[in-house]
């Protein structure tokens, strides 16, 4: 009814906000990523990280660390910043080498491996190799243990975790050095003990070596989502078409002017004349908002295959928020014009 009698005032607003809902969609969608994301990170990493940081004038040798690491009964230790080549990859990375391990790894792999046996090696099953469930590496063999599937977690890709002996027995020169950094990890103890307790161990060693921490940080959050170009693009449109309808929407009012006196002249209130009006403007801003949605559906089905209804559903929940809200703050720029409409003006030529 209101598209007949209010055609082209309908059919600007709807202009306005399509290409602003294409827009929230896509900054809406990112937010819900951002947040599986960080799910996906709290349950297949660390809840508790620290870094140290060690620096020695004399030559440190990782075997005393080993030695030291047979101590450690809490925590997984890591040493970082170690390189590795496979002659079955044609790439260099950066695996995750471990010190010592006194918690199930929290990686999602296939056949559920939780502890990495001796000469075993885990991987990501994302890496292409020509090794028939081995690698090799200076001559030193290691057997593939079990796959991560990153599938389930894409920030775990193209990642090696081998346990340090096996590693050191690859590489012999990397065993010696100047600067050391450790990954203390943990998902049921605090870590500033056991930090401080291979601290002592090191310094009684290598007193001369300078040590330090920091506390590890995870690298996604809602807020990589939330401030997204996506996201911000969304909004800054969003207003944009909000600007415009509340300008229409008192131009909408000014030319009923008669009809609003009318209504009031046969008895109708202040609120059922707004009542009225926003039911009105609702019905056109959800017209476009699932324009917009429908359209944008389709859109990333065929782009994309891997949505959820869980993720749909909140999406749209975002969405209808967004047509209430929207509808309220439209309707606040006429309404006080409404309050000073007197009945008389609906008699007037």
């Amino acid at each position: 009814m209101v598209f007949k009698r209010h055609f082209t005032i309908s059919i600007l607003i709807i202009l306005c906000f399509l290409s602003s809902f294409f827009a929230l969609f896509n900054g809406f969608y990112a937010i819900v990523e951002a947040e599986n994301n960080m799910k996906k990170e709290i349950r297949y990493g660390y809840q508790n990280e620290v870094i140290m940081y060690i620096n020695s004038i004399e030559t440190m040798d990782i075997s005393d660390l080993l030695g030291m690491a047979h101590e450690i009964d809490t925590c997984n230790i890591y040493i970082e910043d170690l390189r590795i080549h496979f002659e079955e990859c044609d790439y260099l990375y950066c695996p995750q080498v471990l010190l010592c391990q006194n918690e199930k790894l929290p990686y999602p792999t296939k056949n559920g491996a939780g502890k990495i046996p001796q000469n075993g090696i885990l991987i990501s099953d994302n890496i292409v190799h020509d090794g028939d469930g081995q690698l090799s590496a200076h001559e030193y063999t290691f057997k593939i243990c079990d796959e991560i599937d990153t599938e389930k977690y894409i920030g775990l890709s193209n990642l090696f975790v081998l346990n340090a002996e096996d590693y050191f027995r690859a590489f012999e020169d990397e065993k010696i050095s100047n600067n050391i950094v450790l990954r203390f990890c943990s998902n049921k103890v605090d870590l500033y003990n056991t930090y401080q307790s291979f601290k002592d161990m090191i310094q009684e060693k290598y007193p001369y070596s300078h040590i330090f921490y920091e506390e590890g940080e995870r690298n996604s959050s809602i807020f990589t989502g939330l401030f997204s170009g996506k996201t911000l693009l969304g909004v800054l449109l969003y207003l944009f078409a909000l600007i415009n309808v509340m300008i229409i929407s008192f131009y909408w009012v000014n030319a009923r002017k008669r009809e609003v006196g009318i209504r009031k002249a046969y008895g109708a209130t202040n609120q059922e004349i707004i009542i009225l009006l926003l039911k009105e403007i609702l019905i056109i801003i959800a017209v476009s908002a699932i324009i917009a949605f429908l359209v944008q559906t389709m859109i990333q089905i065929f782009v994309r295959n891997g949505f959820k209804f869980s993720e749909w559903m909140r999406v749209a929940l975002f969405y209808l928020g967004t047509i209430v809200i929207t509808a309220l703050v439209s309707i606040l720029v006429p309404v006080r014009y409404i309050l000073k409409i007197h009945p008389a003006e609906g008699i007037k030529l």
